[in-house]
This record gives structure tokens, sequence and C-alpha cells, in this order.
């Protein structure tokens, strides 16, 4: 069975994420009647960082429903972000993302 656009960029999506951040907690929402409508496709949690990400194919966009959800989690400190078909830039841009919260979180002030 031939594997969808879509599906394809998640499998990419997740293999750079496992690849790259040893021990990453992972979990794909569900879609369809089974799910919660804008929520994003990818959850992750790494050294206490909360990381979502929107997964589509080439040519899509998300909903408003789904930037909503977006925003909602960028503004209480998690990394979120949408990934269109295996874009390797926008994967290390995540990267760096999650890597500056990391960075952020144990700056000692004095």
């Amino acid at each position: 069975m031939a594997q969808t656009p879509e599906a394809k960029a998640k499998a990419f999506v997740k293999a750079f994420m496992i690849e790259n951040f040893e021990d990453i907690w992972f979990y794909s929402a569900p879609g369809g009647m089974f799910g919660n409508s804008g929520v994003p496709d990818h959850l992750y949690f790494w050294n206490g960082v909360f990381i979502v990400i929107e997964v589509k194919a080439d040519g899509n966009t998300p909903t408003a429903l789904q930037w909503k959800h977006l925003r909602h989690i960028a503004r209480q400190g998690g990394v979120a972000a949408v990934v269109t078909g295996k874009d390797e830039n926008k994967m290390a841009k995540i990267r760096g993302a999650i890597l500056a919260k990391i960075i952020e979180r144990t700056k000692i002030t004095a």
C-alpha cells in the first residue's frame, strides 16, 4: 500500500526527531472522528521541553483551529511548528529552537 505524501512527511519528521533527540517521548494525535480537532499531528517531550509539530504535504496549510492551538502552545513556552513535506531546513530550525529552550532554562542568573 502506497503512503500518502503527508504520511511520508510524518515519517520523515518522526525519524528526524528520534535520530536527533535521544529517548524523546512521542505521541501521534489521532485524526478524524477519534481525534480532537486542531491538535497538532506530533507531540513530543524531551528534556523538559514540549514540542508540537503540525505536518502538511507540500501545498497544504494548517487550518485556523490548528494555528490557534500552535500559537497557544508557543505562548505557554512550548516549541510549536509547521513542517511542509520533507523540509530538512525547517527541521534544523526546530532542533535549534529546542536546544535554545534548554539553554535558556539552564542559564544561571546572579
